[in-house]
Protein backbone atom coordinates (compact mmCIF):
# COMPACT_ATOMS: atom_id res chain seq x y z
CA UNK A 1 0.00 0.00 0.00
CA UNK A 2 1.33 3.59 -1.24
CA UNK A 3 0.58 6.21 1.26
CA UNK A 4 1.28 9.89 0.11
CA UNK A 5 1.23 12.91 2.48
CA UNK A 6 0.55 16.33 1.46
CA UNK A 7 1.29 19.71 3.07
CA UNK A 8 -1.35 22.10 4.09
CA UNK A 9 -1.72 25.19 1.60
CA UNK A 10 -0.92 27.17 4.52
CA UNK A 11 2.04 26.00 5.92
CA UNK A 12 3.48 26.15 2.49
CA UNK A 13 2.42 29.52 1.89
CA UNK A 14 3.94 30.94 5.55
CA UNK A 15 7.07 28.77 4.00
CA UNK A 16 7.15 30.91 1.03
CA UNK A 17 6.71 34.25 2.36
CA UNK A 18 9.57 33.61 5.13
CA UNK A 19 11.52 32.63 2.08
CA UNK A 20 10.66 35.89 -0.20
CA UNK A 21 11.96 37.84 3.25
CA UNK A 22 15.05 36.02 3.57
CA UNK A 23 15.97 37.57 0.21
CA UNK A 24 18.10 40.14 0.09
CA UNK A 25 16.82 43.37 -1.02
CA UNK A 26 16.65 45.11 -4.49
CA UNK A 27 19.07 47.92 -4.41
CA UNK A 28 18.13 50.93 -6.98
CA UNK A 29 21.29 51.95 -9.28
CA UNK A 30 21.44 55.74 -7.96
CA UNK A 31 24.18 56.43 -10.61
CA UNK A 32 23.95 59.30 -12.64
CA UNK A 33 25.72 58.53 -16.61
CA UNK A 34 25.26 60.17 -19.68
CA UNK A 35 24.55 63.55 -21.38
CA UNK A 36 22.26 66.57 -19.71
CA UNK A 37 21.91 69.88 -19.77
CA UNK A 38 22.11 72.09 -16.78
CA UNK A 39 19.49 75.00 -16.89
CA UNK A 40 20.10 77.66 -14.85
CA UNK A 41 17.26 80.11 -13.98
CA UNK A 42 15.30 78.95 -16.55
CA UNK A 43 17.24 79.84 -19.81
CA UNK A 44 19.36 77.71 -21.40
CA UNK A 45 21.79 81.03 -22.54
CA UNK A 46 22.81 82.15 -18.74
CA UNK A 47 26.53 81.72 -18.66
CA UNK A 48 26.05 79.22 -15.75
CA UNK A 49 24.15 76.87 -18.23
CA UNK A 50 26.24 73.97 -19.60
CA UNK A 51 26.06 70.42 -20.78
CA UNK A 52 26.75 68.15 -18.14
CA UNK A 53 28.72 64.26 -18.44
CA UNK A 54 28.47 62.68 -15.50
CA UNK A 55 30.38 59.64 -14.46
CA UNK A 56 29.00 57.65 -11.56
CA UNK A 57 29.25 54.54 -9.24
CA UNK A 58 27.29 53.82 -6.31
CA UNK A 59 27.47 51.56 -3.97
CA UNK A 60 25.07 48.96 -2.51
CA UNK A 61 24.56 51.26 0.65
CA UNK A 62 23.55 54.42 -1.83
CA UNK A 63 26.97 56.43 -1.48
CA UNK A 64 27.54 57.75 -5.37
CA UNK A 65 30.58 59.60 -6.56
CA UNK A 66 32.25 60.38 -9.42
CA UNK A 67 33.09 62.63 -12.38
CA UNK A 68 31.47 65.28 -14.33
CA UNK A 69 33.20 66.69 -17.11
CA UNK A 70 31.49 69.60 -19.62
CA UNK A 71 32.34 70.95 -23.37
CA UNK A 72 33.38 74.45 -21.37
CA UNK A 73 36.57 72.38 -20.67
CA UNK A 74 35.48 72.49 -16.49
CA UNK A 75 35.61 69.10 -14.55
CA UNK A 76 34.52 68.29 -11.23
CA UNK A 77 34.29 65.58 -8.41
CA UNK A 78 29.91 64.57 -8.03
CA UNK A 79 28.88 63.14 -5.35
CA UNK A 80 25.55 61.75 -3.68
CA UNK A 81 25.06 60.44 -0.27
CA UNK A 82 22.48 57.99 0.58
CA UNK A 83 19.26 59.60 0.63
CA UNK A 84 20.69 62.80 -0.54
CA UNK A 85 21.03 65.05 -3.27
CA UNK A 86 23.69 64.86 -6.22
CA UNK A 87 26.58 68.13 -5.60
CA UNK A 88 29.05 68.97 -7.62
CA UNK A 89 31.56 72.10 -6.21
CA UNK A 90 33.82 73.77 -8.30
CA UNK A 91 35.43 77.09 -8.69
CA UNK A 92 34.51 78.99 -11.70
CA UNK A 93 37.20 81.92 -12.73
CA UNK A 94 34.04 83.74 -14.23
CA UNK A 95 31.47 82.47 -12.27
CA UNK A 96 30.62 85.96 -11.04
CA UNK A 97 28.78 89.22 -12.50
CA UNK A 98 30.48 92.01 -11.60
CA UNK A 99 28.70 95.39 -11.46
CA UNK A 100 30.85 96.78 -13.63
CA UNK A 101 29.63 94.24 -16.36
CA UNK A 102 33.06 92.26 -15.79
CA UNK A 103 33.40 89.07 -14.43
CA UNK A 104 34.92 87.52 -11.25
CA UNK A 105 35.93 84.08 -9.54
CA UNK A 106 33.11 82.22 -7.27
CA UNK A 107 33.22 79.15 -5.84
CA UNK A 108 30.19 77.20 -7.33
CA UNK A 109 28.03 74.58 -5.31
CA UNK A 110 25.38 72.30 -7.45
CA UNK A 111 22.96 70.50 -5.40
CA UNK A 112 19.79 68.98 -7.43
CA UNK A 113 17.91 65.95 -6.46
CA UNK A 114 18.37 62.53 -7.52
CA UNK A 115 14.63 62.11 -8.19
CA UNK A 116 13.73 65.33 -10.08
CA UNK A 117 16.68 66.58 -10.89
CA UNK A 118 15.79 70.07 -9.60
CA UNK A 119 17.81 72.69 -7.42
CA UNK A 120 20.65 75.15 -7.19
CA UNK A 121 23.79 76.71 -7.84
CA UNK A 122 24.92 78.75 -5.17
CA UNK A 123 27.95 81.03 -6.20
CA UNK A 124 30.13 82.69 -3.41
CA UNK A 125 32.30 85.49 -4.69
CA UNK A 126 36.28 85.06 -4.06
CA UNK A 127 37.30 87.87 -1.54
CA UNK A 128 38.91 90.97 -3.79
CA UNK A 129 37.14 89.99 -7.19
CA UNK A 130 35.07 92.80 -8.72
CA UNK A 131 37.21 95.66 -6.21
CA UNK A 132 35.49 94.32 -3.86
CA UNK A 133 37.08 92.28 -0.50
CA UNK A 134 33.33 90.55 0.49
CA UNK A 135 32.04 87.24 -0.02
CA UNK A 136 28.50 87.69 -0.78
CA UNK A 137 26.58 84.71 -2.30
CA UNK A 138 24.03 84.44 -4.91
CA UNK A 139 21.54 81.31 -5.29
CA UNK A 140 20.56 80.58 -8.78
CA UNK A 141 17.99 78.06 -9.88
CA UNK A 142 18.58 74.26 -11.20
CA UNK A 143 17.13 71.80 -13.55
CA UNK A 144 19.22 69.33 -14.93
CA UNK A 145 17.64 67.63 -17.80
CA UNK A 146 18.72 64.32 -19.22
CA UNK A 147 19.25 64.46 -23.06
CA UNK A 148 18.80 61.98 -25.67
CA UNK A 149 20.70 63.59 -28.43
CA UNK A 150 24.46 63.09 -28.89
CA UNK A 151 26.85 64.89 -26.20
CA UNK A 152 29.20 66.16 -28.93
CA UNK A 153 25.94 67.88 -30.67
CA UNK A 154 26.39 70.51 -27.55
CA UNK A 155 22.41 70.98 -27.43
CA UNK A 156 19.36 69.08 -25.71
CA UNK A 157 16.21 68.65 -27.64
Amino acid sequence: MHVTRTIPAAILAALSAWAVGLAAPAVADDSLNGHYQAVVDGSRANPLSTILLPNTKCDPAGRCSGWVSTPKAWGAPLSKAPGGSWTITRTDPQGWSCANGGTGPADLTYTFAPGSLAGSITATKAAGACGDPGRPTATHSLVVQKCVDSPTAGVCP
